[in-house]
């Protein structure tokens, strides 16, 4: 079944040298299964509301109902995800490819409105870069026909992995 799904039956690049590790599409299982755990995970903590909130000037802080942002990321980032699928979905790219991606929009008055999101594949590292005047990011996208469509880091949102050598840029957790 393993080379049906253009993998090898055995690993036979591991670290004792024997044939024990059954890979698919060169992800070994252990791989497949640790990021399925890792995923699990993550949703369980994506079904905990998200809360936006202000700190008040006495102390303390409540939540900023009022502000657009606060229905954004406590119910849904886009008409076509459910807050806990769109984070679930991110923490997965995190996991998998060290950093989840997705496109802000915005409406006519400049506020956000949905967070759409953007696979990892199509963001190489090489494909994030600075401006040589603002040092600001900026983000290349691969597109299907070949071009690449340049995001400011305005209208990105960007989950880097915690395991990162620079700040930016995530480490997949399963590589």
């Amino acid at each position: 079944l393993v080379p049906a799904y253009g993998g090898t039956p055995y690993n036979t690049n591991n670290l004792q040298g024997d044939d024990a590790a059954p890979v698919i599409g060169g992800t070994s299982v252990f791989d497949l299964t640790t990021a399925n755990v890792l995923a699990k995970a993550g949703g369980r903590i994506s079904m905990i509301p998200l809360k936006l909130f202000r700190k008040l000037p006495e102390g303390g802080s409540e939540p900023a109902t009022d502000l657009n942002r606060y229905y954004l990321v406590h119910d849904q980032f886009n008409p076509d995800m459910t807050n806990m699928m769109f984070r679930s979905s991110r923490f997965g790219m995190q996991i998998d490819w060290g950093n989840g991606f997705a496109e802000l929009e915005y409406d006519n008055a400049g506020r956000v409105r949905a967070a759409h999101p953007i696979h990892s594949s199509r963001i190489p590292v090489e494909n994030v870069r600075r401006h040589p005047s603002t040092r600001s990011i900026y983000y290349l996208v691969n597109n299907n026909d070949g071009t690449k469509t340049r995001l400011e880091d305005w209208e990105m949102l960007h989950f880097p992995s915690p395991m990162s050598d620079d700040g930016i840029w995530g480490r997949g957790v399963v590589a």
